[in-house]
């Protein structure tokens, strides 16, 4: 059995005890992870729309975590650095 297979499980193992025996972080977790793909949709519909005029943010995992993490104003914050630069 590779040893990158048996990280993994244990990795696994304890991903699910930590989601398990912290509510707090989980639902933290969950809702950092229902924004982002809330957000990624709203800055797909942006972008759709804006793109035309020359302005759009990129959809990554950075842009994703700040989106998830700030909500709205990372949106407007995105848009606004992407004006700029």
């Amino acid at each position: 059995m590779p040893t990158w297979f048996s990280i993994e499980i244990v990795l696994t193992i304890l991903g699910i005890a930590i989601i398990l025996f912290i509510p707090k972080l989980t639902i933290f977790l969950l809702k950092l992870l229902i924004q982002s793909v809330l957000g990624t949709g709203v800055i797909f519909a942006l972008n759709f729309f804006l793109a035309p005029f020359g302005l759009f943010v990129g959809i990554n995992i950075i842009t994703m975590f700040i989106v998830g993490l700030l909500g709205i104003p990372g949106i407007l914050s995105l848009y606004i650095l992407s004006f700029i630069i």
